[in-house]
């Protein structure tokens, strides 16, 4: 019996230090639940934290419901001036083929690692239709009308003029980006909204 009392100790501790190894969420079942949007202004720095990192994949999380919709329905019409700046980009359709159409090099066909993708291209080839890869400093909050929302005034670096984030608040509580609204924006157009229509 004593003999057997050592080892089973000895395997105790091995599984108990084990255990210490695991990636934490700061106790969040998911990832997104580990994502700071307790509030309008937590939520924008995480999304701007995100969107500089080229981590496109927490953008989509971060955008609400309604703007992911609007995205989709975007990517089922190949409406690619929704995504990036097609001007700047006369190239795209070609960037499209090779950077983002190769199906077989995805490790899934969800919608964020298609917006991912197109993301990374645009970053590429320096067509973001609003770029926040610029430092982000929230300057204001206010009700907007009419809609149930929170703007989020902000300077952002390399924009001349405020930009707009509208949040939403999901029925979990958390906040999520419904619009970013440059100077001058088309507010019809979400979750982009740009001064003139992008074809």
């Amino acid at each position: 019996m004593r003999r057997l009392i050592l080892p089973l100790l000895v395997v105790g501790v091995l599984v108990i230090g084990c255990g210490g190894d695991e990636p934490s969420l700061g106790g969040a079942r998911t990832y997104y639940e580990s994502l700071d949007l307790a509030s309008p202004r937590e939520a924008v720095a995480t999304f701007a934290d995100a969107f500089q990192r080229n981590d496109f994949m927490t953008v989509w999380l971060v955008l609400d419901a309604d703007a992911q919709l609007h995205l989709q329905q975007d990517l089922n019409m190949a409406q690619w001036g929704q995504f990036f700046d097609t001007a700047a980009s006369p190239e795209y359709r070609t960037a499209l083929e090779t950077e983002v159409f190769p199906f077989q090099s995805w490790d899934s066909h969800d919608s964020w690692e298609f917006f991912d993708r197109l993301m990374l291209m645009a970053d590429g080839h320096d067509a973001f239709l609003i770029d926040l890869s610029g430092q982000v400093n929230v300057t204001g909050e206010s009700p907007s009308a009419g809609w149930g929302y929170t703007d989020l005034t902000a300077e952002v670096e390399g924009i001349e003029g405020d930009v707009i984030f509208r949040m939403a608040q999901a029925p979990s509580g958390k906040w999520r980006v419904h619009q970013v609204i440059a100077p001058g924006g088309d507010e019809q157009s979400v979750p982009w909204s740009v001064p003139a229509p992008n074809g």
